[in-house]
């Protein structure tokens, strides 16, 4: 069993990892930032309700497609043994939370608890890619190329959250709407 300690919204929480599985110690509050279906305007178009959950769906589907982007990079790297095996297992991770990828509402606890695990996965990885040298400097170059896998997914994955984060501003200044609650 791992133990590590996350710091999150000036609280502390521990969290246990034991055969794949997360465990806190209490639930964290919902920032307030946070993107609410709920919040912005207090009413949408019907419409736009489901542009909205459309848009988030292909916004997390996108989040997620690094599964294929890590896979390359193992092979173009040429890592082997330990660290190759870890890259894939990342890999594997994304594909698995993309099989459980919930309803597309964030107002709903399924929805946060798997953005959740999400950032944790991403803060997971980026932890990863940086402890080792040559890892983490092919991982920057690529990041920086706008031609390599990674920077095309990089780009891909900016377009579909502004498209996301559009669609909410649109429908937060709505006068076509009905009240939500």
């Amino acid at each position: 069993m791992r133990i590590s300690t996350l710091l999150i919204s000036s609280c502390v929480y521990t969290l246990m990892a034991f055969n794949g599985s997360c465990y806190a110690d209490g639930i964290p509050e919902v920032p307030k930032d946070y993107p609410s279906h709920k919040a912005l305007g207090k009413c949408y178009a019907i419409q736009q309700i489901e542009q909205i959950r459309a848009q988030l769906n292909k916004y997390n589907v996108t989040r997620l497609e690094v599964s294929a982007v890590l896979r390359k990079l193992a092979d173009k790297y040429k890592l082997t043994g330990e660290t190759r095996e870890r890259l894939l297992g990342f890999a594997e991770s994304f594909e698995l939370m993309k099989k459980e990828l919930p309803s597309p509402d964030p107002d709903s606890d399924d929805f946060r608890n798997f953005d959740f695990k999400l950032g944790l996965a991403f803060t997971s990885l980026t932890v990863f890619l940086n402890s080792n040298e040559d890892t983490a400097q092919s991982f920057y170059d690529d990041r920086d190329n706008k031609d390599s896998e990674l920077g095309i997914y990089l780009a891909e994955l900016d377009t579909s959250r502004d498209v996301y984060m559009s669609s909410l501003q649109t429908a937060s200044n709505s006068n076509n709407c009905v009240k939500r609650n």
